[in-house]
């Protein structure tokens, strides 16, 4: 689902506010893949032969891998939630977070640099055109 989609279907703080729980959850994951990374490392016994400590390795690997993509995962959704937000203050009547999805894209926004910095896939590549239900004023997230 689209950027876009998203806030218009939820609203923009219940949008948030899942971002955040859901960074969070990748933050959790994160720990205990660590907390699994090192219980592995320190299970490894290599006494009885490299082929019996390979699937202590292997399982040491997998919980890296897992701890390392939680965290690039849950670093992506806190920076795009927090630069939303910090755009979602309507500049003319200073209402924070109450606005209506006019139009959005995957491609890169007006007035960002085109030379390819970002791509399909990429947070920043998303934006959103809103308006402030209080006053009306239009503005890009």
């Amino acid at each position: 689902m689209s950027l876009a989609n998203d806030i218009g279907k939820r609203g923009f703080q219940r949008w948030y506010e899942r971002q955040l729980i859901e960074s969070h959850v990748y933050l959790v994951t994160c720990v205990l893949g660590i907390l699994a990374f090192l219980a592995c490392v320190e299970a490894l016994d290599f006494r009885h032969g490299l082929l019996r400590a390979i699937p202590m390795l292997f399982s040491a690997f997998v919980s890296g891998a897992i701890a390392w993509f939680s965290l690039m995962r849950y670093s992506s959704l806190m920076v795009r939630a927090w630069r939303l937000a910090a755009a979602a203050t309507c500049a003319s009547c200073k209402t924070y977070g109450r606005l209506r999805v006019v139009g959005g894209s995957r491609q890169t926004a007006p007035g960002y640099d085109a030379s390819g910095a970002v791509g399909p896939g990429d947070p920043e590549a998303d934006w959103v055109r809103v308006q402030c239900k209080r006053c009306g004023n239009e503005w890009t997230l």
